[in-house]
């Protein structure tokens, strides 16, 4: 290999006459470029430490392949205004083709990277020859090595060739121009990025511009969330989010007859649901808008159509939004708006466990609601001190009520094994939404860091999970039947669990006693960080 120094001057030369000749793509440009590429990779496989310090990979997605992709997509746009011109579907093929060059590039960059560093990833497919579902089952399942701190840094390399591997298959599917672009390819090297390094925003932003083509704002919002609430956070994605609830924003005031949303249908829940965040964030009042909305997520629930809203983690996706909301709103500086983003999450868990009572007890909608409690239970016993206060009626919500119902239902109706005691039990098989939740801050726990082997009985994992926060929550609340604090509520009647005198019903802590118990909690959560 060339002296270094020599290679690192050469790009330097390099990218100021590319500057110079701008996005020309003519035959000597293309032998620059060419040559530039190959300075890049010959510094990634045998100086990494030099082109990390160097910062020689986002120079080489810029001056090698961005800046004449982004000419290339703004010709196309003013091609696509002028469709008499006929030049429109010429300049995308063109465009496609220089798209798979780079696409190829990358992969070979993806292949050399793993054979010079030893590394094994087999969770990067030709995702071209498969489907996603392939791509999702194992990549959720794999540790990235740790041999060493190379191993680490060159995981980064890795996945940014995965990031720069979507974006390029994101530019291919816009450019063909067809209102059902498929965006499957990027959508699984994302993902992919997402299972290598899951607490790196980046990814995520990319997922929810995927989802922002497809008018699917929950979907977008959630990734927004989920790319802003990690250890690694991207950018703008706040700034993204912002955006996002102002296009629904205008949306939803178009017009009725005009606006692509219909008041009536399910899906606009979806729509809804964002809206009232967007509403929370902004600290603007949201009337009826919020009661409406639940009351006819819960007739939704209940009915026949459950499945528009039960489908591809919806569920899953407006817990954590929720979770997300009440932790972005300081309380305190903004403690009013906070109080109702509190009280929106848990109207949300009431709506959900109350629509349990309705479900098929082994249908796919009562397991999708099932895993958005699980994590809503998981979120209210690690962040005790953002939803708990001296007002007591937040402690007496409905929700605890419905909560009892709920866990002394799971006791019924689950098979549980004759040595399993709630509170001594230890979560070591891994569940679907624990795989999802990896990476997101506010689910931070011992359960989503560790790698562990999927449940081989998700229904009974996740009741003994229910279980065991009911437990916690028998130690530290108290619930009121008629929310004036007289009544208290049983939480299980079955004969292992049992408290108190003989005749005695088996009853969760005073409210009194609550405060000293969650300051407790909060004290030893301060000392684990």
């Amino acid at each position: 290999m060339a002296d270094v120094n020599q290679l690192l001057g050469r790009l330097q030369s390099l990218e100021s006459e590319i500057a110079e000749v701008g996005a020309e793509d003519s035959t000597d440009v293309q032998f620059l470029r060419r040559t530039y590429r190959n300075i890049c990779e010959t510094l990634i496989l045998q100086a990494y430490d030099v082109a990390a310090a160097n910062n020689i990979e986002a120079r080489l997605w810029k001056t090698a392949f961005y800046e004449t992709i982004h000419a290339s997509r703004q010709t196309i746009a003013r091609e696509k205004k002028r469709p008499s011109s006929g030049d429109a579907m010429a300049t995308a093929r063109l465009f496609c083709a220089s798209i798979d060059a780079a696409s190829a590039w990358y992969r070979q960059l993806l292949c050399r990277l793993q054979a010079t560093y030893g590394l094994k990833l087999p969770m990067l497919v030709d995702t071209e020859r498969v489907g996603l579902a392939a791509v999702l089952q194992p990549c959720t399942r794999q540790q990235p090595p740790a041999e060493s701190d190379r191993s680490h840094a060159v995981m980064g390399s890795v996945h940014r060739c995965l990031v720069s591997l979507g974006d390029l298959q994101r530019y291919r599917a816009q450019a063909a121009g067809s209102d059902d672009a498929d965006y499957a390819a990027a959508r699984s090297y994302y993902l992919q990025a997402i299972a290598l390094l899951p607490g790196v925003g980046m990814p995520y932003n990319q997922l929810a511009v995927l989802h922002t083509y497809q008018s699917d704002f929950l979907g977008a919002c959630y990734c927004y969330c989920r790319s802003i609430c990690i250890s690694t956070p991207f950018a703008t994605a706040k700034d993204n989010l912002r955006l996002l609830f102002t296009q629904l924003q205008k949306r939803l005031d178009q017009p009725a007859g005009k606006s692509p949303i219909r008041a009536n249908t399910t899906s606009m829940l979806r729509d809804r649901f964002v809206h009232t965040v967007g509403l929370l964030h902004s600290g603007s009042s949201f009337g009826s808008e919020l009661s409406n909305l639940l009351n006819d997520m819960a007739e939704v629930l209940h009915g026949d159509a459950h499945a528009c809203v039960t489908s591809e983690g919806t569920l899953q996706r407006m817990a954590c939004i929720a979770m997300f909301t009440v932790d972005a709103i300081p309380p305190d500086s903004h403690a009013r708006i906070h109080e109702r983003a509190v009280a929106f999450l848990l109207d949300l868990l009431a709506t959900l466990l109350e629509a349990t009572q309705s479900l098929e007890h082994s249908g796919a909608a009562l397991a999708e609601s099932h895993r958005a409690i699980h994590l809503l239970c998981n979120w209210l016993q690690l962040h005790v001190a953002q939803w708990w206060s001296s007002d007591l009626q937040r402690v007496d919500h409905r929700m605890w009520a419905l909560l009892v119902s709920f866990l002394n239902g799971l006791v019924a109706s689950t098979p549980l094994p004759d040595t399993f005691v709630p509170s001594q039990f230890s979560q070591i098989e891994a569940l679907e939404e624990d795989v999802e939740t990896v990476g997101f801050l506010l689910l931070q726990s011992n359960t989503n860091e560790r790698l562990m082997p999927p449940a081989t009985n998700p229904r009974l994992t996740r009741a003994m999970c229910l279980l065991a926060f009911g437990s916690w929550a028998a130690r530290h609340l108290s619930v009121s039947d008629d929310g004036g604090g007289s009544a208290r509520a049983p939480l299980y009647e079955s004969p292992w669990w049992t408290a108190g005198e003989a005749g005695s019903t088996q009853q969760l802590f005073s409210l009194e006693q609550f405060e000293s118990s969650a300051m407790e909690v909060e004290a030893q959560q301060q000392q684990q960080q």
